[in-house]
Order: C-alpha cells, then structure tokens, then sequence
C-alpha cells in the first residue's frame, strides 16, 4: 500500500510507517516542518522520498528500492538509513548528537550525497556500490566510508564535495 503526505505532518509523537515491501511512501511537505516529531521510524517501503525531516531522530529500514531525502532535515539524535537500492541526499542534513548511518545492503546501489551533512559525531556511508560526494560531510569526531563491499564500486568525492571532522 502507498503512503502519500499532501501536507506537514507535526507534533511531539513518534511516526512510524510500512508500506510494505512493495508499497511507496512520498511527503510532498516536511514532516515536522512547525512542531519536530519525537521520531520517524520507517519499517519498509519502496520507493521513499520526503520534503525533509525533523525529528528526535529518524530511522528507515529495508526499504527495497531508494531512499531520497530531497530538503533540510534536523534531527537531533541518530539517524540510520538502511535501504536495498539507492540512498540519496538532496538536502542539508543537520544532526545535532548522536550519529549518521546510510547503509546499502546486499544487490542495493549508490549512497550519494548532494547536500551537506553538519554535524553529527559521526557518520558512516556504506555501499555495496559507490558512495559518491558532492557536498560538505562533517563530523565531530569520525567520518567512516565503505565502498563496494561487495567487491565492486569506489567512493568519489567529486568538485564541491569535502570531508571534514572537528577533532
């Protein structure tokens, strides 16, 4: 079943959805846009893409296909993003503590990252393809990068990409 966001989803709750293995999930608004959500758990799903997120913290697992998030997102603890295809940064990703982990599993694609990420403690970019980088990554403390853990793919920082850590 698809899930689809016309509208800014809000309040101090915890959001949590399954669209099952074959079902999209698409906010066309921010979540938690006027009032941050205690947090977005995300248990399966397709094809994902959200306006932006702010949250205590954001978790997406087994999504089968791709995982965007096209604006500014503001979390303030972990965020982990796990997903069977692509994941893709289209938009600042600002973490306040705690970590960021973007994770293709096995016959997943590319992480890349076109928007800043600022500053978790750490950050780990894993895929079994390519991580690519196109913008700012920093971190507090670590920045871990693991590419083509399945024995094929490379990690690129292209122009206007950079890592940086503040320790």
């Amino acid at each position: 079943d698809n899930i689809l966001f016309l509208d800014t989803v809000d309040g101090g709750h915890t959001l949590t959805l399954n669209a099952g293995a074959g079902g999209n999930i698409t906010a066309v608004a921010s979540i938690g846009a006027n009032t941050p959500l205690a947090a977005v758990n995300v248990t399966d799903g397709a094809v994902q893409s959200f306006a932006g997120i702010t949250a205590g913290s954001l978790t997406i697992f087994d999504a089968t296909t791709s995982v965007t998030i096209n604006a500014a997102s503001m979390i303030t603890n972990d965020v982990a993003v796990t997903s069977g295809g692509t994941i893709t940064l289209d938009g600042k990703m600002s973490v306040t503590s705690g970590t960021l982990e973007f994770t293709t599993t096995s016959g997943g694609g590319d992480v890349t990252i076109n928007a800043e990420i600022d500053p978790p403690s750490t950050v780990t970019l894993s895929s079994v393809d390519d991580v690519v980088i196109n913008s700012s990554t920093n971190a507090d403390d670590l920045i871990t990068i693991a590419a083509g853990t399945d024995g094929s793919g490379s990690a690129r920082i292209n122009a206007g990409g950079d890592l940086s850590t503040n320790n």
